[in-house]
Protein backbone atom coordinates (compact mmCIF):
# COMPACT_ATOMS: atom_id res chain seq x y z
CA UNK A 1 0.00 0.00 0.00
CA UNK A 2 2.91 2.31 0.79
CA UNK A 3 4.40 1.67 -2.67
CA UNK A 4 1.15 2.65 -4.35
CA UNK A 5 1.10 5.93 -2.40
CA UNK A 6 4.69 6.74 -3.40
CA UNK A 7 3.95 5.77 -7.02
CA UNK A 8 0.85 8.02 -7.09
CA UNK A 9 2.84 10.91 -5.60
CA UNK A 10 5.60 10.50 -8.22
CA UNK A 11 3.06 10.20 -11.02
CA UNK A 12 1.32 13.37 -9.82
CA UNK A 13 4.63 15.26 -9.69
CA UNK A 14 5.65 14.09 -13.17
CA UNK A 15 2.25 14.97 -14.63
CA UNK A 16 2.35 18.42 -13.02
CA UNK A 17 5.86 19.03 -14.33
CA UNK A 18 4.86 17.89 -17.84
CA UNK A 19 1.86 20.25 -17.89
CA UNK A 20 3.98 23.15 -16.61
CA UNK A 21 6.67 22.41 -19.24
CA UNK A 22 4.01 22.36 -21.98
CA UNK A 23 2.59 25.67 -20.77
CA UNK A 24 6.09 27.19 -20.79
CA UNK A 25 6.61 25.99 -24.38
CA UNK A 26 3.40 27.66 -25.63
CA UNK A 27 2.89 31.31 -24.83
CA UNK A 28 -0.28 32.86 -26.15
CA UNK A 29 -0.56 35.29 -27.83
CA UNK A 30 3.23 35.84 -27.96
CA UNK A 31 3.87 32.75 -30.09
CA UNK A 32 1.21 33.86 -32.60
CA UNK A 33 2.60 37.37 -33.13
CA UNK A 34 3.35 38.36 -36.69
CA UNK A 35 1.66 38.33 -40.06
CA UNK A 36 0.02 35.16 -41.40
CA UNK A 37 -1.13 34.68 -45.00
CA UNK A 38 -2.96 32.05 -46.99
CA UNK A 39 -6.25 31.29 -48.70
CA UNK A 40 -9.65 31.06 -47.08
CA UNK A 41 -11.87 28.33 -48.54
CA UNK A 42 -15.60 28.82 -48.17
CA UNK A 43 -17.76 25.68 -48.35
CA UNK A 44 -21.54 25.51 -48.51
CA UNK A 45 -23.05 22.05 -48.35
CA UNK A 46 -20.67 19.71 -50.15
CA UNK A 47 -19.32 22.40 -52.49
CA UNK A 48 -16.37 24.77 -52.26
CA UNK A 49 -18.02 28.03 -53.33
CA UNK A 50 -15.16 30.48 -53.03
CA UNK A 51 -11.46 30.89 -52.29
CA UNK A 52 -10.12 34.28 -51.24
CA UNK A 53 -6.75 35.47 -49.97
CA UNK A 54 -6.62 36.06 -46.21
CA UNK A 55 -4.15 37.79 -43.92
CA UNK A 56 -4.11 37.88 -40.12
CA UNK A 57 -1.81 40.28 -38.30
CA UNK A 58 -1.26 39.97 -34.55
CA UNK A 59 0.93 42.54 -32.80
CA UNK A 60 1.31 44.14 -29.37
CA UNK A 61 -0.22 47.60 -29.11
CA UNK A 62 1.00 50.31 -26.74
CA UNK A 63 -1.73 49.21 -24.32
CA UNK A 64 -0.94 46.32 -21.94
CA UNK A 65 -3.08 43.24 -22.69
CA UNK A 66 -4.33 44.59 -26.05
CA UNK A 67 -3.12 43.28 -29.41
CA UNK A 68 -3.99 43.99 -33.02
CA UNK A 69 -5.97 41.14 -34.55
CA UNK A 70 -6.33 42.58 -38.03
CA UNK A 71 -7.99 40.22 -40.50
CA UNK A 72 -8.05 41.04 -44.19
CA UNK A 73 -10.29 39.06 -46.53
CA UNK A 74 -9.30 39.58 -50.15
CA UNK A 75 -6.22 41.63 -49.23
CA UNK A 76 -7.89 44.93 -50.01
CA UNK A 77 -9.20 47.86 -47.99
CA UNK A 78 -12.83 46.69 -48.21
CA UNK A 79 -11.88 43.33 -46.67
CA UNK A 80 -9.98 44.77 -43.69
CA UNK A 81 -11.37 43.96 -40.24
CA UNK A 82 -9.31 45.98 -37.72
CA UNK A 83 -10.14 43.91 -34.64
CA UNK A 84 -8.29 43.76 -31.32
CA UNK A 85 -7.47 40.79 -29.10
CA UNK A 86 -8.02 41.70 -25.46
CA UNK A 87 -6.81 39.84 -22.37
CA UNK A 88 -9.79 39.41 -20.06
CA UNK A 89 -8.28 36.81 -17.68
CA UNK A 90 -5.07 35.51 -19.25
CA UNK A 91 -4.41 33.02 -16.42
CA UNK A 92 -7.72 31.30 -17.11
CA UNK A 93 -7.49 31.54 -20.90
CA UNK A 94 -10.25 34.13 -21.26
CA UNK A 95 -9.76 36.66 -24.07
CA UNK A 96 -12.08 38.74 -26.24
CA UNK A 97 -12.13 39.94 -29.83
CA UNK A 98 -13.09 43.61 -29.91
CA UNK A 99 -14.44 44.49 -33.34
CA UNK A 100 -14.05 48.22 -32.50
CA UNK A 101 -17.69 48.87 -33.41
CA UNK A 102 -19.48 48.00 -30.15
CA UNK A 103 -19.24 44.22 -30.73
CA UNK A 104 -17.01 42.25 -28.35
CA UNK A 105 -16.87 38.45 -28.66
CA UNK A 106 -15.51 36.33 -25.83
CA UNK A 107 -12.86 33.78 -26.80
CA UNK A 108 -11.27 31.04 -24.74
CA UNK A 109 -7.85 29.43 -25.03
CA UNK A 110 -8.25 25.66 -24.61
CA UNK A 111 -5.89 22.95 -25.76
CA UNK A 112 -3.81 25.48 -27.67
CA UNK A 113 -6.89 26.73 -29.58
CA UNK A 114 -8.57 30.11 -29.41
CA UNK A 115 -12.29 29.29 -29.51
CA UNK A 116 -15.37 31.49 -29.68
CA UNK A 117 -19.06 30.71 -29.96
CA UNK A 118 -21.71 33.36 -30.63
CA UNK A 119 -25.08 34.06 -32.25
CA UNK A 120 -25.80 36.92 -34.63
CA UNK A 121 -28.94 37.58 -36.67
CA UNK A 122 -30.39 34.07 -36.08
CA UNK A 123 -27.11 32.37 -37.01
CA UNK A 124 -24.75 30.48 -34.70
CA UNK A 125 -21.05 30.82 -35.35
CA UNK A 126 -18.21 28.83 -33.81
CA UNK A 127 -14.60 29.65 -34.58
CA UNK A 128 -11.38 27.85 -33.77
CA UNK A 129 -7.85 29.03 -34.41
CA UNK A 130 -4.67 27.12 -33.62
CA UNK A 131 -1.07 26.75 -34.75
CA UNK A 132 0.33 23.34 -35.66
CA UNK A 133 3.76 22.86 -37.25
CA UNK A 134 4.03 26.63 -37.79
CA UNK A 135 0.78 26.71 -39.79
CA UNK A 136 -2.17 28.63 -38.38
CA UNK A 137 -5.44 26.78 -38.88
CA UNK A 138 -8.41 29.11 -38.93
CA UNK A 139 -11.89 27.54 -38.98
CA UNK A 140 -15.38 28.98 -38.79
CA UNK A 141 -18.59 26.92 -38.69
CA UNK A 142 -21.90 28.69 -39.25
CA UNK A 143 -25.56 27.75 -39.39
CA UNK A 144 -29.04 28.86 -38.45
CA UNK A 145 -29.88 28.73 -34.75
CA UNK A 146 -33.28 27.25 -35.52
CA UNK A 147 -33.59 23.57 -34.60
CA UNK A 148 -33.28 21.10 -37.45
CA UNK A 149 -34.35 18.28 -35.14
CA UNK A 150 -35.60 17.84 -31.59
CA UNK A 151 -35.13 14.39 -30.09
CA UNK A 152 -34.92 12.68 -26.71
CA UNK A 153 -37.53 13.81 -24.19
CA UNK A 154 -38.43 10.25 -23.28
CA UNK A 155 -37.93 7.62 -20.62
CA UNK A 156 -36.14 4.38 -21.42
CA UNK A 157 -36.21 1.95 -18.55
CA UNK A 158 -35.23 4.06 -15.55
CA UNK A 159 -33.31 6.64 -17.60
CA UNK A 160 -34.88 9.99 -18.32
CA UNK A 161 -33.55 11.16 -21.68
CA UNK A 162 -33.30 14.95 -21.95
CA UNK A 163 -34.54 17.02 -24.87
CA UNK A 164 -31.76 17.44 -27.43
CA UNK A 165 -31.90 20.03 -30.19
CA UNK A 166 -29.59 19.80 -33.19
CA UNK A 167 -28.90 22.69 -35.53
CA UNK A 168 -27.92 22.80 -39.21
CA UNK A 169 -24.41 23.74 -40.27
CA UNK A 170 -24.75 25.67 -43.52
CA UNK A 171 -21.22 26.75 -44.25
CA UNK A 172 -17.64 26.39 -43.14
CA UNK A 173 -14.64 28.58 -43.75
CA UNK A 174 -11.19 27.04 -43.51
CA UNK A 175 -7.78 28.66 -43.91
CA UNK A 176 -4.24 27.43 -43.46
CA UNK A 177 -2.10 30.50 -42.93
CA UNK A 178 1.69 30.61 -43.12
CA UNK A 179 3.80 33.02 -41.12
CA UNK A 180 5.29 35.79 -43.28
CA UNK A 181 9.05 36.10 -42.76
CA UNK A 182 9.78 39.71 -41.84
Amino acid sequence: MKRIGVFMLLLNLLTTQAVEAQNQLFKFPDDWMGTWEGNLEIHSGSEKVNVIPMTLQIAQTNQEGRYTYFINYGNNEAGLRPYYLIEVDRNNGHFAIDEANGIVIDAYLMGGRLISNFDVMRSSIQSSCYVLDDIMHYEIYAGRNISARVSGDTIIGTDTIPVVESFPVTNIQIAQLHRVKE
